[in-house]
């Protein structure tokens, strides 16, 4: 299991985050990587940004504990209806990161998320309504301890 793989699964589970208050709407794309602009179309979307990583190794085991920011931004909306929003896609990612905690088998465990309130995110040189996130993500695998010189 690679941090790629662990990504790319990600990727596939928030693909289908939906809500259904305050409107039905559906995450129109997940970005594995920061892109460079988001076109109009791709609204909302979540985008997965840089991890920092921990790395542990003791008897034969590696844990790689991985930090990974996100973002998920909105159309412009009224406030009102943005905060609902947020809520609502808050326990929408939530709830799809609960039915998918190994990432199909990649990860050893999604380690629960860290949820942000509604907040203004500057993006490539534009102002979205959304919020941020941070998963804690542990991949773990055998390790052969070598002899270096």
């Amino acid at each position: 299991m690679t941090w790629a793989q662990a990504k790319a699964k990600l990727v596939t589970a928030l693909s289908s985050a939906a809500i259904t208050t305050p409107i039905a709407q559906t995450i129109a794309k997940v970005y594995g990587e920061p892109p460079a602009s988001i076109e109009p179309g791709n609204l909302p979307c979540i985008i997965l940004g840089a991890s920092s990583m921990d790395d542990e190794w003791d008897s034969g085991l590696a844990r790689e504990m991985y930090s990974l920011e996100c973002w998920l931004l909105l159309r412009n909306e009224d406030v009102a209806v943005a905060v609902q929003l947020v809520e609502a896609y808050r326990d929408a990612v939530r709830d799809k990161l609960r039915a998918n905690v190994t990432l199909g088998g990649t990860a050893q465990v999604v380690n629960g998320a860290q949820f942000g309130r509604l907040t203004s995110v500057d993006y490539a040189n534009a102002s979205y309504p959304g919020f941020q996130f941070t998963l804690p993500i542990v991949l773990s695998g055998p390790v052969t301890f070598g002899g270096g010189s």
